[in-house]
C-alpha cells in the first residue's frame, strides 16, 4: 500500500509512528468521547488466527471475514491504529475509494484500503517495547500482563467491533503472526476465544519463509519508507527488520539459508505442541488446498457458525501460488521437522 502514499501521507505516518504515547493518550480521550458507542459491546468468543507467516493466516482471515458478523482491522485504521474511532471520524471525509492491487509479498493476493490486515501487533508493541530486542522478540510469560494493558486491549477490540457496527459485526477476528509467541497469555485474557493455527509441510514452509525474507531484504534496501512502515506496525517477520521469536536458543545459521528457517519452524511448532492446558486448533494447509471443503464442517462447529454461511464464505478461496522447486535437506533437523509435522497432522481439525 505504501507505493500509493503521497509525501503528506508519509509525514502523517511518521508522526503517528513517533507519537505512540500520544496515540495512547488519544485512545483515553476516545474512551470518553465514544463511551456510549462502545459501552455495551461485549467481547464474546473472539477468534485468533496465528502461526508463522506464510502458513495461510491471511487466507484464513480473508475467508473468515466473508462470514457475516465478523470484525477486524483494515488499512483504513492506518496510521493511528491505537485510536481507531477518532481517526475514523477525522479521516472519513478525506477517504480515497477502495482499489486493490497485489501486495508486496508477490503471492497473488490483492489488498485495498478496505482489506483486513494484521495491525493488532501495534498495541502489543506500544505496551511492551522491551520485548522487541535487536534480533529477537522475547516470549510473554506468567506475570507479564498488567491490568492497564488488559483493559486497553479489550477496549481496543470493542472499538474495532464498533467500527463495523453498520454491518452488524459483533465478533472480533485477530490475525497476528506474533501472537504465536503469546498464546498462553491470550488464552488467559480471552478464555472464551478460539485459537486457530494453520501449518504447512516444514520444507515447503521454510522455503516460502526464505523466499519472502530475501524479497523484503531487497524491498527494504530500496524503499526506506516501507521499512519504517513495517517497523511502525510491528511487522518484524522479514527483511532488514527481521526478529525471530525466542522460542529457544538458536544455532548460528545464516538467515539467507533454508536451515535457518527450518530451525525456526521446528522451534515454533515444538513450542506450540508443548503448551499445557491451551486449546490450539491446528489446520493442515496442504489438506485445505487439496480439499477445501474438508475445513468447513469442523471449523463451523468449533466457531459455532452455520456450515451454510461457512460454505458460502469459503467457496471462492484462492490459494497462494507456490515457489516452484523446493530444495531438499537431510539429517537430524529434517527428521525432527518431519516428526513434528506428523504430530501436527494427527491433531489437525481437517485431517
Amino acid at each position: 500500500m505504501t507505493s500509493d502514499y503521497t509525501p503528506l501521507d508519509r509525514v502523517l505516518h511518521r508522526m503517528a509512528f513517533d507519537g505512540v504515547e500520544i496515540q495512547k493518550s488519544l485512545a483515553d480521550i476516545e474512551d470518553h468521547v465514544f463511551a456510549g458507542r462502545i459501552r455495551e459491546i461485549a467481547v464474546d468468543s473472539p477468534i485468533f488466527v496465528t502461526s508463522l507467516p506464510r502458513a495461510g493466516t491471511t487466507l484464513l482471515l480473508n475467508a473468515l471475514m466473508e462470514v457475516p458478523g465478523m470484525a477486524t482491522h483494515t488499512y483504513r485504521q492506518m496510521p493511528f491504529i491505537l485510536c481507531p474511532l477518532l481517526w475514523d471520524a477525522i479521516s472519513r471525509p478525506l477517504r480515497r475509494p477502495n482499489a486493490t492491487r497485489e501486495r508486496r509479498h508477490g503471492d497473488g493476493m490483492a489488498v485495498g484500503y478496505d482489506s483486513p490486515e494484521a495491525f493488532e501487533e501495534a498495541v502489543w508493541l506500544a505496551f511492551w517495547p522491551d520485548k522487541y530486542e535487536q534480533a529477537l522478540i522475547r516470549l510473554w510469560i506468567d506475570g507479564d500482563c498488567s491490568d492497564e494493558f488488559e483493559a486497553f486491549l479489550k477496549n481496543h477490540v470493542r472499538k474495532i467491533i464498533a467500527l463495523n457496527a453498520n454491518s452488524c459485526a459483533c465478533r472480533y477476528v485477530s490475525k497476528n503472526n506474533a501472537n504465536i509467541g503469546r498464546i498462553a497469555l491470550i488464552g488467559r485474557l480471552f478464555p472464551h476465544g478460539t485459537i486457530l493455527v494453520p501449518f504447512r509441510d516444514p520444507i515447503d514452509h521454510a522455503s516460502s519463509l526464505l523466499h519472502q525474507h530475501l524479497r523484503f531484504l531487497d524491498v527494504h534496501a530500496n524503499d526506506r519508507f516501507s521499512k519504517l512502515y513495517m517497523a511502525g506496525i510491528g511487522h518484524f517477520e522479514f527483511g532488514e527488520l527481521h526478529k525471530r521469536i525466542a522460542f529457544r536458543d538458536y544455532r548460528e545459521h545464516d538467515d539467507r539459508s533454508l536451515e535457518y528457517w527450518l530451525e525456526y519452524w521446528i522451534a515454533a511448532f515444538e513450542h506450540l505442541m508443548q503448551l499445557p492446558d491451551i486449546r490450539v486448533n491446528f489446520i493442515d494447509y496442504s489438506t485445505w488446498c487439496a480439499k477445501p471443503n474438508t475445513l468447513v464442517e469442523p471449523l463451523s462447529q468449533i466457531l459455532c457458525l452455520s456450515s451454510e454461511s461457512m460454505h458460502h464464505s469459503f467457496r471462492d478461496v484462492r490459494f497462494s501460488r507456490r515457489h516452484g522447486n523446493v530444495p531438499t535437506l537431510s539429517g537430524v533437523m529434517l527428521d525432527e521437522a518431519r516428526f513434528i509435522h506428523q504430530q501436527l497432522c494427527v491433531r489437525a481439525i481437517n485431517c
